[in-house]
This record gives C-alpha cells, structure tokens and sequence, in this order.
C-alpha cells in the first residue's frame, strides 16, 4: 500500500515523511521550484521535498493541468503548457533521475472544476490521444533524455509500483 501526497504542502509532506515509514507517493505534481511564482498551489512541492519522497524509493507522477504545471504568466496558453511539461519531466529526471518519475496527468472534469477556481483549466489537448504521447516522447529526446529513461517515465515505473 501506498499513501499518496498529492494536494498536501511541503509542510504537511515533510511532517509525514518524517513521522510514516511506509510507502509513498504523489500521484500527480509540479516541482515549485520550476514555476514563476513562489506561492503554494495545490500539488506543487519543492525539489527537497520530491528528494526526500525519491529517497523514501516513492513515484512521483508530474501533472498535465495548466494551473498546476504551467508558469503563471503562461497559464492560458496551450503550446506554452505544453512546453511547461516537457520542461518539468526533462529537469526532473535530470535531477533526480528516472527511475521515481511517471506521468500523472489527473485527467478529471475540467468545466467543473473550472468554475469552482473561476479559471480555466485544461490539459494540452495533444495529451487526449495516443500521436500526443507519441510528439511528448519525441520532445522528450530532443531535450536529451535517453530511452531507457523515457521507458521508466512511460510505463516502467508504473509497472514497478503496481
């Protein structure tokens, strides 16, 4: 069994971390340290905090929706959200390799929850069928990362977890 982190802070993260030696993970974040603005949003955590989860051997899953990934000033546009992720995924698996990242796109009702946040949110629609996956892998590689890290990121991972 795994207890899942998502939606807590570094705060709340850490204190578990620190306090729970079973399995963890986060289903689907953003690292904070790779967005404009510092302020907390929800499942956004620090590199510390996603080092210590990597230590624990926990799988972190990077999320597809805009307000989670994406730079704020960029929030609203789809190529720039697009780029958003591959940037996320590419320094994340050099920082703290492969081996503990995966795909967590937290596909859910987006006009719902649009309302509720009085913001649109979205997923990159290239993200809704399986030529995106293949463009996010292609982009991947151009930005340097290896197959055998890809493959982890892709479905190893996942594989290992479950």
């Amino acid at each position: 069994m795994y207890l899942d982190l998502s939606h807590l802070n570094d705060v709340q993260a850490n204190n578990i971390l620190d306090n729970y030696s079973g399995k963890v993970m986060v289903s689907h974040c953003s690292c904070l340290d790779l967005l404009e603005q510092k302020e907390c949003r929800s499942n956004a955590l620090h590199l510390e905090t996603l080092e210590k989860i990597v230590k624990r051997d926990g799988l972190i899953g990077i999320c597809f929706v805009n307000n989670i990934i994406a730079r704020k000033s960029d929030m609203n546009n789809k190529r720039s959200v697009w780029l958003d992720i591959v940037h996320q995924l590419t320094i994340l698996i050099e920082n703290l390799g492969s081996y503990h990242l995966a795909l967590g796109p937290d596909f859910f009702d987006m006009d719902y929850f649009s309302k509720i946040y009085h913001q649109p949110l979205f997923i990159p629609d290239e993200l809704y069928s399986e030529e995106g996956y293949n463009q996010l892998a292609k982009e991947l590689i151009a930005s340097g990362i290896g197959e055998h890290d890809l493959e982890n990121l892709l479905y190893l991972n996942v594989n290992r977890l479950f």
